[in-house]
């Protein structure tokens, strides 16, 4: 914890934090026409792409070595996928 920052380093993606509230006052005088099926599809899609991001995330990190801990090259990634891959079958 003795490098945590509270504030991100390129000042403008501080700003960021102000989208919800934006949305929220553009949306207050002209709310948007979704049906509850287009609402839990795209509920869906959001959760389901941000697994997929957070396992690439992780996958690259493992590959680069950026992680310790983990396999250590991506040659020792691609054997521990293939035993994984083999104890499934």
């Amino acid at each position: 914890m003795g490098n945590f920052k509270l504030l991100a380093h390129p000042w403008w993606v501080n700003l960021l934090l102000l989208e919800p509230l934006v949305a929220y006052f553009l949306f207050r005088r002209e709310k948007p026409q979704l049906t509850s099926r287009e609402l839990l599809t795209s509920a869906m899609f959001a959760l389901s792409f941000g697994v997929v991001e957070g396992a690439v995330a992780i996958y690259l990190g493992v590959a680069v070595g950026l992680l310790s801990g983990h396999a250590g090259s991506l040659a020792d990634l691609a054997l521990l996928s293939a035993d994984l891959h083999g104890q499934q079958s």
